[in-house]
């Protein structure tokens, strides 16, 4: 008899769990998946740190160009 043994985890916290509907998705076709919001949160916070600070810079230099 032959069980099925899948293991995933979550791609922030590396959280264990048996069924892949234990996770959340955040893209349609990411292999990242999540245990809780805070752990979303957690994992994109570096790209919208680096987004809010390019944004800001363009802000600025629109300021400075008046």
């Amino acid at each position: 008899m032959s069980k099925n043994l899948s293991i995933y985890s979550c791609s922030n916290c590396r959280k264990i769990t048996n069924t892949i509907e234990d996770l959340f998705f955040v893209e349609e076709s990411s292999q990242n998946g999540f245990c809780s919001e805070a752990c979303i949160e957690k994992f994109y916070l570096p790209i919208v740190k680096h987004l809010e600070e390019n944004d800001q810079k363009i802000k600025d230099i629109g300021i400075n160009n008046k």
